[in-house]
């Protein structure tokens, strides 16, 4: 960060330059200790998982909500530990089948393209990833990490696919109404500003509703609507490119080993 000096500011460092007389002292000098290095992570499944207190934004252009934002801002802090070919090399799979992305870099600015994940990337998570974070040695390790860094993220998936999974139609419609937009139909907007209320019990009755209608009617209802769009947003990609049900398999496996009150509550 550049540091900007006023002509206020300037004083001491003015002052310091002068020569000024001072007594002699016989103090020692003590040079400060030198700042330790951050350990290396290691480049497995629970070396980064421990590793997410260390983390930083590595997307310049995105506000830095982690670890209270949506998935964007988790994978720029995810990507301070694990860089995408990396990621792929531990998977054993390239990440994505198609798309905008390459292997290397993210390309999420794209009008009508989203990267489809590989289904053999989604089974690893689901199979291999997943079960390696929830052994019972792991969650006693891990569970303040899970509450600090991963919970708020993992717990808007969870509630929003299930609220997807009770209203299908819901989710059908608005699926239909994705692909419109991707396949540049003039009359459509991007859809995803409007799941900022999609866990508004209102939503699915009334999905063209504007901010007045939400806000007289219960907003978001308190389930963080910033991430609610960009959950719900995902859920419809990875329905679109078949790995919804591999991922949410992976994903009830992690609430069920860190937070099985959140199951017993959403049913």
């Amino acid at each position: 960060m550049s540091l900007r000096l006023t002509p206020l500011a300037l004083l001491p460092a003015l002052c310091l330059a002068q020569p000024i007389a001072q007594p002699p002292t016989t103090a020692p000098v003590i040079a400060p200790a030198p700042i330790a290095a951050p350990a290396p992570v290691a480049l497995n499944a629970e070396g980064i998982w421990r590793a997410l207190g260390q983390t930083h934004n590595t997307c310049k252009d995105e506000y830095d909500y982690f670890p209270h934002g949506g998935p964007r801002i988790f994978g720029c802090h995810l990507r301070a530990l694990i860089s995408l070919p990396q990621l792929s090399a531990l998977a054993g799979t390239p990440i994505f089948i198609a798309g905008p992305h390459t292997p290397s870099a993210l390309n999420l600015a794209h009008a009508s393209e989203f990267g489809q994940y590989h289904p053999a990337f989604a089974r690893w998570v689901a199979d291999q990833l997943i079960p390696r974070l929830t052994t019972p040695e792991m969650r006693m390790q891990a569970q303040p990490i899970y509450d600090q860094y991963v919970k708020s993220l993992a717990t808007s998936f969870y509630i929003t696919y299930r609220k997807i999974q009770k209203e299908p139609d819901c989710f059908h419609a608005e699926i239909a109404r994705y692909k419109r937009f991707l396949q540049g139909s003039q009359e459509q907007d991007m859809p995803t500003e409007r799941y900022f209320f999609f866990m508004n019990p209102k939503f699915c009755s009334n999905p063209d509703g504007n901010f007045d209608f939400f806000y007289k009617n219960g907003f978001d209802v308190d389930s963080n609507g910033n991430v609610i769009k960009s959950c719900f947003s995902w859920w419809v990609r990875r329905t679109l490119d078949g790995t919804a049900p591999d991922f949410w398999r992976g994903l009830t496996k992690l609430i069920k080993a860190y937070d099985p009150a959140l199951i017993n509550k959403i049913h």
